[in-house]
């Protein structure tokens, strides 16, 4: 008697194994059905004494035992082979490389706090001493004396020991559900992947606004209110601390409106054609790299969503490129991993799918010189 299996119902128990002659992988292309006579079936040899080239099949203890050890490579074209073992889906972290979520999210979170990446899990990184830079001596106090020794200064910066967090959420995805179709489980990793940038930008606002210095509140419901030049003067505090302008503004919600509010009062009697601006104009004229009018919200209630930023705006340097010893008041530290910047890892189990979606990553506040703040209001 002839038992006829098809190749898809066999995928879930093949696995591949390591030999002395090297990594091999079973591959069902071209096959319509597996045949497998009664007396054609043997007892499994055990590691290291099977013969290479044969595909043997196993139980799931077996399976978990032998991807445990390092001896699983590759098995069929089935990525549910090892159920009950946690693997890197390739499909779905290239699929997280892609998105292009209607929040920008990626790219606002690299505007904000720029990435300076990092080889691997601890690192070293510069932590500025501004009062090092930008010092001047009278010609006097540098003229060596005759017979005597030119003027001393030392150097307090430091290099500090840090490290990545690993930053990750887990989803289960019910089988009856639909967690085997390939779009339920890419929009899991989109939804978590957002999860996880909307969280660094709001843990770096947080980190942010602590290193702040704050300038005084303006109220730019008063008709004499000058919001460009408020902002202009964020920018050059900044250069007055740091020996250089801040190139990055950021903006609440809340102030971006409010600056729109103030220019297209009726009464105003100049600037009126400023409430159209783009941010890009209105980068042009504080003469700094970036404007950011940060609109993200977070779900703070099942009916409502909340400004990840609201009537504060921000004046700091944070430069894109740098690495972990160049100058900045900001940078997200990131380890770029196997897979990815982010990495998608998937479990299939019995009734449901297990889907971790992670990355390593920190926000640090490297120096809080020139870090300005200002609190706006209405009225």
């Amino acid at each position: 008697m002839k038992l006829n299996f098809s190749i898809h119902a066999l995928a879930s128990m093949l696995l591949q194994r390591c030999f002395s002659s090297g990594p091999m992988a079973a591959n069902d292309r071209g096959l319509d059905s597996l045949i497998i006579t009664p007396g054609s079936l043997q007892s499994d040899p055990g590691f290291n004494h099977a013969r290479p080239g044969a595909i043997y099949a196993a139980n799931e203890s077996e399976l978990s035992a032998a991807w445990r050890s390092g001896n699983v490579i590759e098995a069929a074209n089935d990525g549910n082979l090892a159920a009950g073992t946690m693997a890197l889906s390739q499909p779905l972290t290239q699929f997280s490389t892609g998105i292009r979520d209607r929040e920008n999210l990626q790219e606002l979170l690299d505007r904000m706090f720029p990435m300076a990446p990092v080889g691997g899990l601890r690192f070293s990184y510069l932590a500025e001493t501004e009062a090092e830079e930008l010092q001047k001596r009278t010609v006097q106090q540098l003229a060596r004396p005759v017979h005597g020794e030119f003027s001393e200064t030392k150097i307090t910066g430091s290099t500090v020991d840090g490290a990545v967090d690993n930053l990750g959420i887990i989803t289960y995805l019910d089988i009856d559900q639909g967690g085997l179709v390939p779009e339920m489980q890419q929009a899991v990793v989109q939804s978590r992947r957002n999860l996880i940038l909307r969280s660094l930008i709001a843990d770096g606002l947080t980190k942010l606004d602590a290193a702040a210095t704050a300038d005084t509140s303006k109220n730019w419901g008063d008709a004499a209110a000058n919001p460009d030049g408020n902002l202009r003067e964020m920018v050059k505090n900044c250069g007055d601390a740091r020996g250089e302008d801040a190139n990055v503004v950021t903006l609440g919600q809340g102030v971006w409106n409010y600056r729109q509010d103030a220019y297209e009062t009726p009464t105003r009697t100049n600037g009126l054609e400023r409430g159209g601006w783009t941010p890009e104009q209105l980068r042009n004229y504080l003469q700094v790299d970036d404007v950011i009018p940060l609109r993200a919200r977070y779900r703070s209630s099942a009916t409502a969503a909340a400004a990840l930023l609201g009537t504060t705006a921000y004046a700091y340097s944070a430069r894109s490129g740098l690495m972990p010893m160049d100058s900045s008041n900001v940078k997200r530290f990131q380890h770029i991993a196997t897979g990815g910047a982010m990495r998608v890892w998937i479990e299939v189990g019995t009734h449901r799918v297990k889907i971790i979606v992670d990355c390593y990553a920190r926000n640090v506040i490297t120096s809080t010189v020139g870090i300005r703040k200002r609190v706006i209001t209405w009225t």
